[in-house]
């Protein structure tokens, strides 16, 4: 003897909800932890990084005796909120995010937006990139000395200081749009 088989439940909106939350719950958990992995051996929160001086890039111009000669510090960035995203021409992830950095550096008046180039053979690569892509957002040449101190293993790289210079976040990867900008609110 059998028993009857029930029809199975209809789940109800709500309960679909909640299934949905659940989802998204592990899903931000599981993305949060991925990064906190990705970046366990960068600077830590709070702590102020390393001086610099890097040289600025023309990215249309390859005579850069005029802008080689301008150097940018640190101490130079004291006061805003601050993006250094580290980036290496032959990245491909790195490009993908370049669009979103240039709509930062375009729509924030209020923070500073950089690009610092490291692991290239020349500057050249940088200037076609930057062409090809018609950005605006600023090029910084860096160099094995900061991507070390910086502890910068995968690109690309991004910390966001406070306007005080100490680290607010940081992240390794691609990154959306979005949650470079949610990352830069919550900076001080």
């Amino acid at each position: 003897m059998t028993k009857p088989v029930k029809p199975a439940e209809k789940k109800t909106l709500p309960r679909k909800i909640l299934g949905w939350a659940v989802q998204v719950l592990i899903l931000l958990v599981v993305v949060w932890g991925a990064n906190l992995w990705q970046t366990r051996g960068h600077i830590p929160n709070s702590v102020r990084p390393p001086d610099f001086e890097i040289l600025v890039l023309n990215p249309v111009s390859s005579n850069d005796k005029a802008a080689g000669e301008r150097v940018l510090k640190l101490e130079d960035l004291k006061g805003k909120k601050t993006i250094l995203f580290f980036f290496a021409p032959w990245c491909s992830v790195c490009k993908a995010n370049l669009p979103f950095m240039d709509s930062l550096y375009r729509s924030n008046p209020n923070a500073r937006v950089m690009a610092v180039a490291l692991s290239y053979d020349h500057p050249d690569q940088i200037r076609d990139i930057w062409k090809k892509d018609e950005l605006q957002l600023p090029v910084y040449l860096g160099n094995d000395s900061m991507m070390e101190n910086y502890r910068i293993a995968a690109f690309p790289s991004i910390y966001i200081l406070n306007s005080d210079l100490t680290v607010s976040s940081k992240m390794a990867g691609f990154s959306t749009e979005w949650g470079i900008r949610f990352r830069l609110w919550m900076a001080r």
